[in-house]
């Protein structure tokens, strides 16, 4: 009989104990950070890159700018494993440009010099992305479709002569890939900081120079490194 007076007690101040910690705010509670749900973001850092115009060859067509925009996704965490769908746009635009040369019509000629030049704006991107969660970090790496708009030109250096032409330009949206990976961190429940880099190249608008039909096959690839901030919601 003692021993059932002395088990109920125990149990009646075990209970009343969970019951004030329940009910007690000075008790914190180390609180479960997941990545689940709809989120929008904003993204700052710098952007660089190079201008290609096969079967034409140069240097100094690097440019480096600053650039920012928004963004917006979608995560869903499985024990630890985070898969997401995001799309994100720069509004900073970028140009590159200079002088190239273009292989030589016959050996007794030389190279024919032209001005070519490139100008992104509004680059986009559509990317899946794949990370272990360690706590309140996220390590991950992303991938995915590149878009942006691009104004291409291309002049003669020569006024007159065989390899004197009129100025082209091309104008037009151009696809391409992008690749990269990234860091966030839980500031909060709905708050994360992070930073990420991407890899990109887009296949630029085609020139046709006449009347010496020659083609210039453009390409625009780069690197961007940004700060990322995310609300879940």
């Amino acid at each position: 009989m003692r021993a059932r007076v002395v088990v109920a007690v125990l149990l009646g101040l075990g209970l009343t104990c969970v019951s004030a910690r329940a009910d007690n705010p000075f008790i914190t509670r180390n609180p479960v950070y997941n990545w689940n749900g709809l989120w929008w973001g904003a993204h700052l850092g710098a952007q660089w890159g190079e201008l290609i115009a096969e079967p034409a060859s140069g240097s100094g067509y690097e440019d480096a700018r600053f650039s920012g925009g928004i963004g917006i996704g979608y995560d869903r965490e499985f024990s630890r494993v985070v898969f997401g769908v995001s799309a994100d746009t720069d509004f900073a635009s970028w140009s590159a440009g200079g002088r190239m040369y273009l292989p030589a019509v016959s050996p007794s000629l030389l190279s024919p010099q032209l001005t070519v030049r490139s100008e992104m704006e509004w680059f986009t991107t559509v990317r899946a992305r794949i990370g272990v969660r360690f706590d309140r970090a996220l390590p991950y790496i992303t991938g995915g479709l590149a878009l942006a708009k691009i104004t291409t030109s291309a002049q003669s250096v020569a006024t007159t002569g065989p390899f004197a032409f009129a100025p082209v330009t091309s104008d037009s949206w151009e696809a391409g890939y992008t690749i990269g990976a990234g860091l966030e961190y839980r500031l909060t429940e709905h708050d994360t900081l992070g930073v990420e880099y991407l890899y990109y190249q887009i296949q630029g608008p085609d020139l046709v120079v006449v009347p010496q039909n020659w083609r210039l096959d453009n390409k625009i690839r780069g690197h961007i490194v940004r700060a990322t901030f995310r609300y879940t919601f």
